[in-house]
C-alpha cells in the first residue's frame, strides 16, 4: 500500500490511503474510481489556470504549483495501477494525454519565466509521449484525432524551439 499527500484548493495536504481503495481484482473498479477522482481534480486545476491573466502582478505561481501537484499524484498513480486501471478501461491515448497536459503545464511555465529547463522539461514529455505511440489510434475516432492533431503541433513549437529541427519534420 502507498500513501499519497495531494495538495487540496485550500492548500491543506489532503492523503489518500490505496488500501482504501478496495482490493485490486479483475471485478473491482474502486481503483479507477480513484483514477477518475484524481483525474477530474487535476483538470479542474488545468483548466483554472486558463483563466489567470496572461501578465500583470498576478501570483500565478501557486496555481501552477497546485496544477504541477494534481498531476503528479495522477502520474504516479496511473503507473503505480496501470494493469488494474487498463483492465477496467483506461486507454493508452488517456496516458497520453496525460502526459501532454504535463507537457502543457511545463510549457506554460516556460513562456512565463522564460526559464528553459522547463522548456526542456516539456519536450521530454513530449517526446516520450511521441516514441510511445500514445495517440497511435487516433483514427479511431475524430476527437481522438483532434488531440493528436493538437500534441503535433504542441510538439513541433518545442522542438522548433530547441533547434531540433530534424525531429520537427
Amino acid at each position: 500500500w502507498v500513501v499519497w499527500r495531494l495538495i487540496s484548493s485550500s492548500g491543506a495536504g489532503v492523503y489518500i490511503d490505496s488500501r482504501q481503495m478496495g482490493d485490486p481484482d479483475p471485478g473491482s473498479n474502486a481503483y479507477f474510481k480513484g483514477f477518475q477522482e484524481l483525474l477530474n481534480k487535476a483538470h479542474k486545476k488545468f483548466y483554472a489556470l486558463r483563466e489567470l491573466p496572461t501578465y500583470g502582478n498576478w501570483t500565478w505561481e501557486k496555481d501552477y504549483h497546485k496544477a504541477f501537484g494534481r498531476f503528479n499524484a495522477l502520474w504516479k498513480y496511473q503507473q503505480d495501477h496501470r494493469t488494474t486501471l487498463i483492465g477496467s478501461g483506461l486507454k493508452r491515448s488517456d496516458i497520453g494525454e496525460i502526459a501532454s497536459k504535463i507537457g502543457q503545464l511545463y510549457y506554460s511555465f516556460y513562456l512565463r519565466t522564460a526559464d528553459t529547463h522547463f522548456l526542456l522539461e516539456s519536450y521530454v514529455f513530449y517526446e516520450a509521449i511521441h516514441t510511445r505511440g500514445y495517440f497511435a489510434e487516433a483514427g479511431s475516432s475524430p476527437q481522438l484525432s483532434i488531440k493528436q492533431l493538437r500534441f503535433y503541433a504542441r510538439f513541433i513549437i518545442v522542438c522548433l524551439l530547441l533547434n531540433k529541427k530534424e525531429e520537427a519534420w
